[in-house]
């Protein structure tokens, strides 16, 4: 288990050399020395290094696991430089990877877009 913070780096258009902090190192770091499984849960997920750590851990084998919320902050996700909602980014991801390659990755919402009632359902792939 890995739990690392950061202060929030609020500013969109950051120099991607300047959001690079202990936070950032372990979770990429984490990625690249997988060699089974790893599981993240967390409302949003659309940081593009992290997205692009996860595909190359999938396509060298390991099977990763995502708990992601469904509409959470999609207003300030849709915003320029931030990513893109988390249902735009599961489609993106999923697009990027050859067949045999997707059933590595495994993509839940955790909660319902209303944000009242909890339960999880499995992204759709297509």
């Amino acid at each position: 288990m890995v739990l690392v913070n950061r202060p929030p780096w609020g500013m969109p258009g950051n120099d991607e050399r300047a959001l690079m902090c202990p936070q950032d190192a372990a979770w990429l770091a984490a990625l690249k020395h997988a060699r089974e499984k790893v599981f993240i849960q967390t409302p949003t997920f659309s940081a593009v290094p992290v997205v692009d750590a996860v595909l190359a851990a999938v396509r060298r084998g390991i099977e990763v696991t995502l708990y992601v919320d469904v509409g959470f902050n999609d207003g300030g996700e849709v915003l320029p430089f931030q990513g893109g909602t988390n249902e735009e980014v599961v489609r993106g991801m999923y697009a990027k990877l050859e067949e045999h390659e997707k059933e590595r990755l495994k993509y839940y919402w955790f909660t319902g877009e209303s944000g009242i009632r909890v339960w999880m359902a499995r992204a759709d792939r297509r």
